[in-house]
């Protein structure tokens, strides 16, 4: 299940996690990311408004997506990476 999730002028999605999972501890993770799975999704989502032209809902998911880089400026994996950089090509056209 895909569940939306919008807040404070953000718009991304995220897959519904389980309630509980034995090995899932809050206290073991030092901050929050979301995983590469739920930024891939999102970005989909964005490639999907762009080709609608829904350029208001594109511009509240795509501040997300660059929200969720990390301190070097890439993503999680080099998969959401590349698949981030083809999607803002077709959102943002040259």
């Amino acid at each position: 299940v895909i569940l939306l999730n919008v807040s404070d002028g953000l718009m991304y999605w995220q897959e519904k996690q389980e309630d509980s999972k034995p090995n899932d501890n809050p206290w073991w993770r030092p901050y929050y990311r979301p995983r590469s799975a739920d930024i891939e999704i999102t970005a989909y989502a964005l490639l999907a408004f762009s080709l609608n032209k829904d350029i208001s809902a594109g511009l509240s998911i795509s501040r997300w997506l660059s929200q969720q880089r990390n301190s070097l400026g890439g993503y999680s994996s080099t998969q959401v990476l590349s698949i981030i950089k083809k999607i803002f090509q077709v959102f943002v056209p040259e």
